[in-house]
């Protein structure tokens, strides 16, 4: 099953949310732009530049997509989706490598969950199990509106068929029980 609009989903996300934290941020960017990161402080500028007009559209994008995801779910009790591209990066790093190639860790799964945030529909990462070198890899599982029980009982459901994922701690968590 397609959903047609997926390809607009992200768009819209980033422009309600980069509105939302210029919002939050605007006064201490201008008072003290050395108090963000180089990183944190470009996406602030970018944000700071979009136009009312560009909020506007994304808002009733948004509206679009609700009600095409609404209908969607009148067909499914819940999506499975992964939560990221790739394994969870090293904890020493904040590199993790995607189709054979390093990138930054942070912001990787904002495609895959962004649009559930901007929809307003409930999701929850659940751990499904680990790489060869022991990292975690995870889905989520997203339902339709009003529906967080649902997707309770199917992270339940999941954990209790798989215990050995459920019970299995990554090496940093092992590392930390043996030094008690």
């Amino acid at each position: 099953m397609r959903f047609p609009l997926a390809g607009r989903l992200n768009a819209a996300r980033q422009v309600i949310a980069d509105a939302e934290l210029i919002e939050v941020h605007r006064e201490r960017l201008a008072a003290h732009p050395e108090g963000f990161g180089e990183d944190l402080r470009a996406r602030l500028e970018n944000a700071a530049r979009a136009t009312l007009d560009e909020y506007v559209r994304a808002r009733r994008e948004r509206e679009l997509m609700r009600r095409a995801m609404r209908d969607l779910f009148g067909a499914l009790d819940a999506l499975l989706l992964p939560a990221y591209p790739c394994v969870a990066a090293p904890v020493e790093t904040t590199l993790a490598r995607v189709n054979g190639r390093e990138q930054p860790f942070l912001g990787l799964g904002r495609p895959l969950t962004g649009p559930h945030n901007l929809t307003g529909f409930p999701a929850l990462a659940v751990p499904t199990g680990f790489s060869p070198e022991g990292l975690p890899v995870a889905m989520q599982i997203v339902g339709p509106p009003w529906e967080e029980a649902r997707i309770l009982r199917i992270a339940h459901a999941y954990e209790e068929a798989a215990p050995e994922v459920r019970s299995r701690r990554p090496g940093a968590a092992q590392e930390a029980k043996a030094l008690r």
